[in-house]
């Protein structure tokens, strides 16, 4: 039988990229289909005109470049706080530096 393969293009530090690919995996292993599988993770920067070496709160900047401002970008990632935990991470977005760029779409 032929593997399905699945490409992912997405931002290593894309909290719902991270969370997509996670929760995918579940989904793959729940089906015990790990070996009729085949994922391919390509890199993808969500944000590439950052500025090199600059650095400022993930927040901020998100809500500079979404325009949404800094409560509503906070919101966002809240409502993404409890799927992280029920992955077994904790994003701690409030702590976040952003030294390259950040996303969170």
């Amino acid at each position: 039988m032929n593997k399905l393969v699945i490409q992912i293009w997405s931002d290593v530090v894309c909290p719902s990229c991270y969370i997509a690919m996670k929760q995918l995996g579940k989904a793959i292993k729940n089906l015990e289909s790990e070996d009729d599988v085949e994922i391919i993770l390509r890199s993808f920067q969500l944000d590439p005109q950052f500025p090199k070496g600059k650095s400022m709160s993930s927040l901020k900047h998100l809500a500079d470049i979404k325009g949404y401002g800094e409560i509503a970008v906070k919101q966002m990632c809240n409502r993404l706080d409890p799927v992280g935990k029920s992955l077994g991470t904790n994003f701690q977005f409030e702590k976040n530096i952003n030294l390259q760029h950040m996303g969170c779409s």
